[in-house]
């Protein structure tokens, strides 16, 4: 089952969140701040989520300042990331992508959007956007 860590200080949008992808089997954990993702986050390396999903604008540590310490912490090459604001404007942009960011989504957001943008980035980072199809898969390891 593919996870999905939720990073943003609008517990509104964190619920929401993770009600549009645990209905749809995503297994999610929402964080308030890019300390608690941090926190989740050690130790974990393991276990990474297969998406990011960070608010640009927090209180506390920034969304920017949150995915670079989060890729001290852990190996995210498998890893996407999204983020999410009000205003993304070209500058800030282009400091994400540095970062390696795979999809920028500006609030407010149809859901579709960020379900069909979910699943390209499982697809494209070698994990299934699907997470029944995962499942399927588990007694085959076995053989």
């Amino acid at each position: 089952m593919a996870r999905i860590l939720i990073v943003d200080d609008d517990q509104k949008y964190c619920k929401m969140l993770s009600y549009l992808f645990s209905s749809r089997g995503y297994e999610t954990r929402s964080v308030n701040s890019g300390e608690e993702a941090i926190a989740v986050m050690e130790g974990r390396a393991a276990d990474v989520p297969g998406v990011v999903i960070v608010d640009v604008m927090m209180r506390g540590m920034s969304g920017y300042d949150t995915i670079v310490k989060l890729k001290d912490i852990v190996n995210m090459e498998h890893t996407g990331i999204i983020v999410i604001s009000g205003l993304i404007g070209e500058v800030v942009r282009r400091r994400f992508e540095k970062l390696g960011v795979d999809e920028f989504i500006e609030k407010p957001f149809r859901p579709s959007e960020l379900v069909q943008s979910i699943k390209g980035i499982l697809e494209v980072k070698g994990r299934t956007a699907m997470p029944e199809y995962q499942s399927n898969l588990a007694g085959v390891a076995e053989l």
